[in-house]
């Protein structure tokens, strides 16, 4: 890589990080799940080490740990803080702008593939909404490109690259389980379209590969079943072998295709017309590993008949950046119409939070208002013991409240808690829930006008806040 080449990169991966850190600080979205979450990552600082991550949509089955332990370094060094855990996660994302190059001159071998291939990543709209979410699916990005970078750079000649390959494949399925419905499948396609590549290859590497991978993908797994009486495997032989919880056939291909039509036409930042050419430019180019790899886990997901979800397609976006740059590595009027059209996307959505699929029921829940609501309780409460209790969207789970007054009250109001029981003041947090009033009502009715006496209340952005003596 020449001077010229380093510098445009770190060039572009400012610019990525400008776009996925814009207006972030207060936007960032704090749910539920990232209160569980940043309750296990305090385990972990304190010492209590875990197996397994978040759970998956099947009960018994989880993720990897890994988001966990790479968040523990930010969490540890800012006390807790949220921010600071984003920024870093950020960064990651970012700095991947100089894997995109790579990837996209090692498939190509020409440098202009490896560039435009950094320019568009640095803007694709996808890649920033997934960038924004404080969580474990968006970790897939960086190391599908790393993943795809290996195999390529196998491909080539690179012997020592198949360790690289399987690291990569274990940890894919350790950010988000159901790669390992996609990875190993992609990998035996892989192994049999390119067979005569692997004949030659020293059996240390082969078999130093092959331990790496399962150690990686599964040496977790494997040590929390043995601890916990084969739970999840009994839970994935359930799901798999149960046709109790498939759609019909039908149906899988209608409801996963349209998603998938979706999602290549609006997280990309193109026309559906224009993603379908990636395909075509891909098979034409001699790179049909890509074409697979990107029809791949649609494929599956209709087989598999559970239903798709936008974040299950986030591997796919290494392919579909490199499709598009390869198609318009030598045409830049092309490059700055894709450009703008991403930006374009950028700016009408991200201060609407519109087209941000893991906010869309949600769209005006911020950290800065969530913030500025346990700071006004803090001021109100004095000396006083308090409670909380919050309307939450999904009901009933508060997490993200209690760790949030967990990290404010003990780095900034010298460690006074809520407490679980015996306060003298409740204070009730209710979000907005348009969709469900009906249902708010009847909790407000039913549980809370029977709390105590409200002695104040007040409002910022999307909560109201009642203060209510308990009876004593």
């Amino acid at each position: 890589m020449n001077r010229a080449t380093a510098v445009l990169l770190v060039f572009l991966t400012l610019c990525s990080f400008s776009l996925r850190w814009w207006m972030m600080p207060s936007y960032l979205f704090f749910g539920p799940e990232q209160g569980r979450d940043f309750f296990e990552i305090k385990k972990i600082t304190e010492g209590n080490f875990t197996l397994i991550g978040a759970k998956t949509d099947f009960d018994g089955i989880f993720h990897g740990p890994i988001e966990y332990y790479l968040a523990a370094v930010p969490f540890l060094f800012s006390r807790g803080n949220p921010i600071a855990v984003s920024f870093f996660f950020t960064l990651i994302q970012s700095a991947t702008v100089f894997v995109a190059y790579a990837l996209g001159k090692e498939i190509s071998g020409k440098r202009s593939v490896g560039i435009t291939s950094a320019i568009l990543f640095a803007v694709s709209y996808g890649a920033v909404v997934y960038s924004r979410w404080l969580s474990q699916p968006p970790l897939a990005i960086p190391l599908a490109f790393l993943f795809l970078f290996f195999l390529f750079r196998f491909l080539h000649g690179k012997k020592t690259s198949l360790i690289g390959v399987a690291v990569c494949a274990g940890l894919l399925g350790q950010v988000q389980f159901i790669n390992y419905l996609f990875v190993p499948l992609f990998l035996v396609y892989i192994i049999f379209r390119f067979r005569k590549k692997f004949i030659n290859i020293p059996k240390n590497i082969i078999w130093g590969s092959l331990v790496l991978f399962l150690i990686t993908a599964w040496g977790n797994f494997l040590l929390f079943d043995l601890r916990n009486n084969f739970l999840m495997l009994q839970n994935i032989r359930h799901v798999l072998i149960s046709p109790s919880v498939g759609l019909p056939f039908f149906a899988s291909i209608v409801e996963t295709g349209k998603l998938f039509i979706s999602w290549i036409g609006i997280f990309n930042g193109v026309p559906v017309l224009f993603a379908t050419l990636i395909f075509v430019a891909l098979l034409l180019n001699k790179k049909e590993m890509l074409s697979v790899w990107m029809i791949l886990p649609p494929a599956v997901l209709i087989l598999f008949r559970r239903g798709a979800l936008d974040q299950l397609f986030v591997v796919l976006i290494p392919a579909a950046i490199v499709g598009i740059a390869m198609i318009l590595s030598e045409k830049k009027s092309l490059i700055v119409v894709f450009v703008v059209l991403n930006l374009l996307m950028i700016w009408n959505n991200i201060p609407t939070n519109k087209n941000i699929f893991f906010q869309a029921p949600q769209p005006d829940v911020r950290y800065s208002d969530q913030i500025r609501v346990i700071d006004e309780i803090y001021s109100r409460v004095g000396n006083d013991s308090f409670e909380i209790q919050a309307y939450t969207v999904p009901h009933a789970w508060q997490d993200s409240w209690q760790y949030l007054f967990w990290y404010r009250g003990t780095t900034r109001y010298a460690g006074k808690l809520p407490v679980a029981h015996g306060g003298y003041n409740m204070f009730v947090i209710i979000q907005k829930d348009e969709p469900n009033r009906t249902f708010q009502e009847n909790w407000y009715r039913d549980i809370v006008s029977k709390l105590g006496k409200l002695t104040d209340q007040f409002t910022i952005g999307e909560y109201a806040v009642e203060k209510r003596l308990m009876f004593q």
